[in-house]
Parts: C-alpha cells; sequence; structure tokens
C-alpha cells in the first residue's frame, strides 16, 4: 500500500469518526472517540499496513475477486504456432530488486521528526509553567465545579507569569 493510499484511508477514518461524532456525541463514552482520534493518529504516524483479515479492504477485495472472475479456457493449454504444439516453456528470471527508500518517505520521516520534536518541547514547556501555577481558591470557582459534577477531580490553577 503506497503513502498516498495510506493517508486517504486514514482521511476517510478521520471523515467517519468525525460523523460519527456528530451522530453519536451524547450516546458515547468520551473516551470511545479518545481511542478513535487515536486509531487515526496510529494510521496517519505510521508508515506501513498491517495486514488483517478484519480489514474493509479484504472485504473489498473479496468482493471485486468474486465479481470480476474469468474464466479463461486456454489457460491450461500449450501454445499453437503453424499446428505445432509447444510442449517445454522456459519461465523468464526474476528481475533483481534493491531496497531503496523513497525521496518521499524521506521527506515524510523529516516532518514527522520535526512535528514530533515541536509537540515535545511545547508538552516541555507547558509542563513547567503548569507546575509553578498555583491553585485557584474563589466562590466562582466553588459554584462551577458543584453545578459541573466530574467523575475525576479537577483543579484550576492560576499562572502567575
Amino acid at each position: 500500500m503506497s503513502l498516498i493510499t495510506m493517508s486517504f484511508s486514514a482521511a476517510v477514518l478521520i471523515v467517519a469518526i468525525v460523523i460519527l461524532r456528530a451522530l453519536l456525541l451524547h450516546r458515547l463514552p468520551k473516551k470511545t472517540f479518545l481511542v478513535l482520534w487515536g486509531v487515526a493518529l496510529c494510521r496517519l504516524l505510521i508508515p506501513f499496513a498491517v495486514p488483517s483479515q478484519f480489514s474493509i479492504y479484504s472485504v473489498v477485495y473479496m468482493l471485486k475477486d468474486r465479481l470480476f472472475e474469468m474464466d479463461l479456457p486456454l489457460a491450461g493449454m500449450p501454445a499453437m504456432a503453424n499446428n505445432t504444439a509447444i510442449t517445454e516453456t522456459t519461465s523468464p528470471l526474476p528481475e533483481v530488486t534493491y531496497g531503496t527508500i523513497s525521496p518521499v518517505l524521506i521527506i515524510w520521516f523529516i516532518g514527522l521528526g520535526v512535528c514530533a520534536l515541536f509537540f515535545l518541547v511545547t508538552h516541555l514547556r507547558c509542563r513547567k509553567e503548569y507546575k509553578t501555577a498555583l491553585p485557584v481558591d474563589s466562590e466562582f470557582v466553588k459554584l462551577w465545579q458543584q453545578k459541573h459534577p466530574m467523575r475525576r477531580k479537577v483543579q484550576i490553577r492560576q499562572s502567575v507569569q
């Protein structure tokens, strides 16, 4: 599967997630959407396809094979030239292919590295800032937290920088 095909399949997956989210936002747990977005992220970041028998592509290929099956009656018969049967055939030598890395794949890996580095640095800076932030203790925050109960404790903090 080429890189463009995999990117297209990831785009289709993203559109499906957006449609599912719009339709089932209040009916499914929020963690479901996190998992789906994680799958889409992995699909975009991993530059190779993992073969699986439970793939939509396997269903598509199976249907294509069944719909476009062609019977070739002469496939097993020897070729005839001037009323002479050819009984021996030689198979062509396999072509030697060398494993080269595509320039598009190299550019993709460079882009992946730059994006990963950018987000890592941004995360570390925000984490450092968060550690220096002080908890907010006001009536408004307490009232808001009472009106909006959550499963886990959320702490509101304010940065002084």
